[in-house]
């Protein structure tokens, strides 16, 4: 990894050119040299600078973790000795929490055991976008990582609403805005040098 201290000149003239053009920056550069010599970092436009705020990286990194916590413990579902939180989330999603619900059913236990892994894997695609991606195609990495986001709140909140779970929506939202909201910022804020 190699951090880049530009001089004062430099930023008087990025500084300059500010005032007329909304500008990113990019705050890690990732020397590949050894691995790729022949990769080279081309801006969109002529002039343009991307920008990526370590605080957007850190957000959407600890999204994905959370994705991937969040699928562990629902395959740890597939266990009943461990199966406990993922029930006690379920009984939330079926709203009064009054312990009715189980997962006791080895019908259950496979769908929590798939779904828990479907989740570890949508996780770590998240991650593996926001580390490798993201920093070098941030255009690209935030269209991978929304549209992955919204596909999934839709069909998981209308899912969620024939099976008789509305509640289910509320709780997607917020798994929803970790991602969205960092992923707004990062393309909507000015980031002055």
């Amino acid at each position: 990894m190699c951090h880049v201290q530009p001089s004062h000149q430099e930023l008087q003239s990025l500084n300059h050119r500010s005032k007329d053009k909304q500008v990113t920056l990019t705050l890690e550069v990732i020397v590949l040299e050894s691995q790729s010599p022949h990769l080279q970092l081309h801006p969109e436009q002529e002039g343009e600078i991307r920008v990526t705020s370590p605080n957007t990286l850190a957000y959407l990194k600890f999204a994905s973790a959370v994705v991937i916590a969040f699928g562990l413990l629902t395959a740890l579902a597939a266990w009943p000795p461990l199966n406990l939180p993922s029930l006690w989330l379920v009984d939330l999603m079926f709203l009064p929490f009054d312990g009715q619900q189980n997962l006791n059913g080895s019908e259950h236990r496979i769908l929590s055991g798939i779904l828990g892994a479907v989740l570890v894997g949508f996780g770590v695609m998240q991650w593996q976008v926001v580390t490798k991606l993201f920093a070098r195609e941030p255009a690209l990495a935030r269209h991978i990582l929304l549209a992955g986001m919204w596909t999934w709140f839709v069909v998981d909140c209308t899912a969620s609403v024939i099976a008789g779970a509305p509640f289910n929506v509320v709780m997607n939202v917020p798994f929803l805005l970790m991602f969205v909201l960092p992923l707004w910022r990062s393309r909507t804020q000015l980031n002055p040098i």
